[in-house]
Order: structure tokens, then sequence, then C-alpha cells
């Protein structure tokens, strides 16, 4: 019952945030695309072309921003015991976030990820080129994050379980032990397919999302994920969360997602190895 009350909870904060910063109907590439990820009562914002900041949400009616990072080119985090994890291109960022109001970069992981689309070198992308050092401004100091891990939306890149950290990039999935949160272990590289997209944890599974289907791996061996089925579909974009044993999976078309129509696939995922299409919802 708490759980569940902790899922409205957050759901009804990020449609009020959503509110909040307001929505605009803008057509971008992906790799431009905002992102938010939410931990006790802090939300995280990543613009990569503008920066990385953070947002004390604790009041919904009175948000302010505790400070901004520098980080040209950050799409994703994820947060465990007040150490933050971020993408920088094709390199991992560990950042030290027990102040969110003066985060500090403890250390840089490079080349971890593939990447086919670098930021553009133009006026925005030059404004700092320092990457993983913080700009902060001076304002009111948050409480320290003291959540073990929180929560990303469905485009979500990074996924924490436990002791581990799984990212993905273009094609494959990597994990990370950080059961010492602020020393990154890295473990595994497994390939999954071309066009993969986003991460999602359930259970003892993580889902994949990709243009070409969606990926069901087991991490019982957490060091090692094994792939154990996968729901094949037209190509298109495809963000994909899980909940009650049921997946559910929206196809949009794309500048690059091919030319599926705009759909939403629910699938029973009850049986692991052989997900099932339960419905079609037209979009």
């Amino acid at each position: 019952m708490k759980a569940l009350l902790r899922k409205s909870r957050l759901a009804y904060l990020l449609l009020l945030l959503l509110l909040i910063f307001g929505y605009h109907p803008q057509y971008v590439s992906e790799e431009y695309l905002p992102k938010i990820y939410l931990i006790d009562s802090l939300l995280v914002r990543t613009e990569p072309l503008s920066g990385t900041r953070i947002y004390h949400v604790a009041d919904p009616e009175h948000v302010f921003l505790v400070s901004e990072m520098h980080l040209e080119g950050n799409r994703d985090v994820a947060v465990r015991s007040g150490i933050m994890y971020a993408d920088l291109n094709q390199n991992l960022a560990v950042v030290d976030l027990r102040d969110p109001a003066h985060p500090v970069v403890l250390d840089t992981i490079f080349n971890v990820f593939d990447r086919y689309d670098f930021m553009p070198v133009d006026d925005i992308a030059l404004r700092d080129h320092h990457w993983g050092q913080c700009g902060c401004n001076n304002f009111t100091a948050a409480d320290a994050t003291t959540q073990s891990s929180g929560s990303g939306g469905s485009l979500a890149r990074f996924v924490i379980v436990e002791d581990y950290l799984y990212c993905i990039d273009f094609s494959t999935l990597k994990s990370f032990d950080i059961s010492t949160p602020d020393r990154p272990q890295f473990k595994s590289e497994i390939p999954v397919n071309w066009e993969i997209e986003t991460l999602f944890s359930y259970q003892n599974y993580l889902f994949i999302g990709g243009q070409r289907g969606m990926y069901i791996y087991d991490i019982s061996n957490p060091d090692v994920p094994v792939q154990v089925s996968q729901f094949v579909h037209a190509r298109s974009c495809d963000p994909v969360v899980v909940e009650n044993d049921t997946a559910y999976v929206t196809l949009r078309d794309g500048t690059s997602c091919g030319a599926a129509e705009d759909q939403l696939d629910i699938i029973d995922v009850k049986d692991i190895a052989q997900p099932q299409l339960l419905k079609v919802v037209p979009l």
C-alpha cells in the first residue's frame, strides 16, 4: 500500500512539474530532449544543449532552483546514496550530490559509451568546454538526498537496481557495481541490438525498448545480465514501462523511427520467456 501511494505521489508530482515548467509541443531530435529524475525532494533536469539543473520540489507550489551544472551532452542521470552518475557524451561522470547546492565531480570514467550523435560544435555547445566541471549558483541549499535511489521517466537510459547501475547506449547494455557509490566498477558490456533507446527495471529483469523490439534481460547475476526473451514490433521509437506483470510499449513515428503508426502495445509478461500481446491502442 505504501509503495502504491508513493508511486501515486510521484505521478502527481511529475504532472505538477510538467505544468510548472510548461508544456511546449516542439518537435526536436531525441538526443536534445530534456529528461527528469526524481530523488527525495530533489528533481534533476537534464538539457543537453544548456546544462543540468537541480530543483527543490518538496513543495510543488514553491519549486526553486538549487544549483546548475554545465554538463553539456548530459542526457541521463541516476542517483544512489547522494552520488549521481551522469553521461557526458562518451564518458560517465561521478558527482557528489550530498550537498546539492554545491555538487562536486569526483571522477570521470572515459570512453564508456558509443555515441553516433555527438553534440554539435556551435555557439551553444562551445559555451563551456570543461566536461564535468560544475558551474553552481549560490541558491538556498536543499536537504541532502537520503533515499537509496530515485526514479527516472520512460525515456531513461540509466537505471539502478540495488548495488548496480545499468546503462544503455546505441547498441549495448553496460553494468557497473556501485556498492561503493563513489567508486563504480565496470562489470560487463552486453550487445543487445542496434537502435536501443530506453531502459526500465521490474522485479529481477531489465526491459529495453528499441526501434526493432522490446528486449528482456534477467539480472539474477547482476554482473552479467542474460537475455531471456524479445518482443518484435514494426520499426518505431519504443519507450517501455512495466507494472503488475504488464508492459506498456508506446510506438511512435519520428525522424529516425521508421513509419509505424503511433500506438500503445499492451503486453502480458507474466511468462517472462514468452511475452504476449494483449491489446493495441491507437494513439
